[in-house]
């Protein structure tokens, strides 16, 4: 029940490479805790590697809701819509990451 807990083992998990041990940690954190920004990265991370980006964009459109001024989900939404042939969306996501510029967050 600790969402902090179990994102830090999904993260673990990710690094280790075990996507599918992340992705239950991810679920746990954010049941928990839906508005988590950091989980919803971390699973749509998760789910990319996995080849899974459609599932991956929900997490990361979450997560640029939750904190606009962070621009690692934009920049993740460019590579996922990518990968999923849209171009528009992810030329749109691109110019979004990079009008961040050097913001870390």
């Amino acid at each position: 029940q600790n969402a902090d807990a179990e994102y830090e083992l999904g993260e673990i998990e990710r690094e280790n490479g075990s996507p599918e041990a992340a992705v239950a940690h991810f679920e746990r954190a954010l049941r928990t805790h839906p508005e988590f920004e950091e989980a919803q990265v971390g699973m749509a991370r998760v789910l990319m590697k996995l080849g899974r980006m459609a599932d991956a964009v929900p997490h990361l459109n979450e997560a640029a809701r939750l904190d606009p001024g962070n621009k690692v989900p934009h920049f993740l939404l460019a590579s996922a819509y990518k990968s999923l042939g849209d171009t528009t969306a992810a030329a749109k996501e691109f110019t979004v990451y990079k009008s961040l510029g050097d913001r870390n967050r």
